[in-house]
């Protein structure tokens, strides 16, 4: 089976080398292009739409666009309508925009087109892209030669930034291309544990890892690279910040201080106890045995413990305090703590506001839903560098030599459900397009599936069929060139007992024929027959069974040998088999 070949990096880079700049709407791809400039250039090279009409803002609207929770806030006054509704219906609107420009067509109540009305008044981005002609406005791209990349992926938004004459560059070539082996591993965990043995901290800037960002997967690959100190680039968004999930908890649990137990807040007040030391040690009065207690009735001496009583009171009093008045409590002694906590709280006008349930839930919602919330925190070092996590759903170029894909079933797809304003025939043979350019990126790649998902056979995310017409995908046989069950790994040779020995084997732990197998075979010897000659792929919750009883049955009839040779050599020999 092959699909179209994809042209890599180098190859569009000597394409559009000789053009003022270049337009694409892979933010990667105009990284990358940037990277491979070799020569003295005055500005950028390459662009996304998205990019330049940042680098426009003030020109086009006069002022410096607004941010979401700017333009939400902006929307909440003029309207009266709820915060959270506000923004879920501009995070619809921004997606009707992306296809059409008939947004007000698409939206169904009279509520949501004066949420739009409110907001084509204000000065934002997006507003910015929709009204922006590259022709009608003198700007320093006015007059240059544009290379346009991939025009076919660019939305409705895009394509305003493409000037009357460009140059189409075709991401395509006339080869084909065709997926080696894939390999059918397990679960998440063991397919995290494979793919992560293959990189180390030197390879870590080499190496991409293409999965679902938003999965289990992705969690489980990231405790893989953490347990073996594999470096990672990874972003810092407010609801990642430590600080800040512990303020808006805390406020949260407050206003049910009455009804509190210890085991509620016992974890909670651990994170505010830095500076709070009784004889050089960190100190917390609250312990494990009072858990069921209610947290307003525990009696303790205020002297050996203050910081445990001055949370507590806090806490107490939380309704009769405002949000600035709660940071200097909670944060006394910590201003380093604050600093982001206050940036949030200031950003959406709540310092000299008194907390109520009806704020905190604001903040609550704000924190987990808008992307642009600011903070001052700074990225670890050991976090800008390392595996790249890109996402499969959006990602196109990915500029790294060794990429490992991990998927390529439903958890790929990208659906317009509930969506009429999208061509959906059209979206499919884009998703196909963007997919087999993936699948090509880097110069040594290993794709990774699971066999089975929820005691079914894995298939094929629907993208496949349409990247290879004619003929049904019905498994990942068919679309590559070899199905492989198993890692890239080969198994240690086991040890035999030679000819002539006599007794039990030198590793006496059960292999093929285990006490349970024993156990089938006396039942009926035909249907242990037929269990050999027919076997079948057991699903996670068999496995994870059958592998505990298999233990549990040779730790009683070998003891010393699992005494022996230790239980971390057991975990790891499990986690072969079952990493769930």
């Amino acid at each position: 089976m092959t699909l179209k070949r994809a042209k890599s990096i180098d190859e569009l880079y000597e394409e559009v080398r000789d053009f003022d700049y270049v337009l694409t709407c892979d933010a990667a791809l105009a990284t990358a292009l940037n990277a491979k400039i070799d020569d003295y250039r005055l500005g950028g090279f390459a662009y996304t739409p998205k990019q330049i009409a940042g680098m426009l803002e003030t020109q086009v609207l006069g002022e410096k666009a607004y941010s979401d929770l700017e333009t939400i806030e902006a929307i909440e006054k003029e309207t009266g309508f709820d915060f959270a509704y506000i923004h879920g219906e501009l995070e619809n609107i921004r997606d009707i925009m992306r296809y059409t420009e008939n947004v007000e067509g698409y939206l169904p109540t009279r509520k949501s087109k004066t949420v739009l009305e409110a907001y084509y008044r204000l000065p934002t981005l997006h507003r910015l892209m929709q009204i922006y002609e590259p022709d009608l406005y003198r700007t320093e791209f006015s007059g240059k030669r544009c290379a346009v990349i991939g025009v076919e992926f660019f939305n409705q938004l895009d394509k305003k930034f493409i000037p009357l004459e460009h140059t189409e560059i075709d991401l395509f070539g006339k080869e084909e291309f065709s997926l080696d082996t894939v390999y059918a591993i397990g679960n998440d965990r063991q397919i995290a544990g494979s793919v992560v043995d293959l990189i180390s901290p030197e390879t870590a800037d080499d190496t991409a890892i293409i999965l679902d960002a938003s999965g289990p997967i992705a969690d489980a690959v990231r405790s893989a690279l953490y347990r073996k100190k594999i470096p990672f680039k990874n972003g810092l968004d407010v609801k990642d910040l430590s600080q800040i999930r512990d303020f808006v908890e805390f406020l949260s649990l407050a206003l049910d201080y009455e009804t509190l137990r210890v085991a509620d807040v016992r974890e909670l007040f651990s994170a505010y106890q830095k500076g709070n030391r009784v004889k050089d040690k960190e100190y917390s009065f609250l312990t494990p045995k009072m858990d069921r207690y209610l947290l307003s009735r525990v009696p303790f001496d205020k002297e050996t413990d203050p910081t445990t009583r001055r949370l507590m009171e806090t806490m107490r009093d939380i309704r009769q305090m405002t949000f600035g008045e709660a940071m200097e409590r909670l944060f006394e002694g910590w201003p380093q703590r604050k600093t982001s906590v206050a940036i949030l709280v200031d950003a959406m006008h709540l310092t000299e506001e008194r907390i109520t349930s009806v704020l905190v839930n604001r903040i609550s919602y704000a924190v987990n839903n808008i992307s642009d919330l600011k903070h001052n925190e700074q990225v670890p070092e050991y976090e800008k560098r390392g595996v790249l996590l890109a996402d499969c759903r959006n990602a196109y170029y990915v500029d790294r030599p060794f990429v490992i894909f991990i998927g390529l079933d439903s958890s790929w797809d990208v659906t317009a459900a509930g969506k009429d304003y999208v061509d959906k025939e059209a979206l499919e043979e884009q998703n196909a397009d963007r997919i087999s350019i993936l699948l090509q990126q880097g110069e040594k790649r290993i794709y990774a599936v699971k066999p089975v998902t929820d005691g079914k056979e894995t298939m094929p995310g629907s993208a496949f069929q349409t990247i290879y017409p004619g003929k049904r995908i019905e498994n990942f046989a068919d679309i590559c060139s070899e199905y492989r069950k198993g890692t890239w790994f080969t198994s240690k040779e086991r040890e035999k007992v030679a000819t002539g020995e006599s007794g039990v084997a030198a590793d006496p732990e059960p292999e093929d024929f285990s006490k349970s197998t024993y156990n089938n075979y006396a039942d009926c010897p035909l249907k242990y027959m037929f269990g050999l000659l027919v076997p079948t792929e057991d699903n996670d919750k068999a496995i994870f069974g059958n592998v505990l009883h298999d233990f549990a049955e040779f730790y009683f009839c070998y003891p010393e040998t699992v005494k022996e040779r230790g239980l971390d050599y057991y975990v790891e020999r499990l986690n072969t088999i079952y990493a769930g």
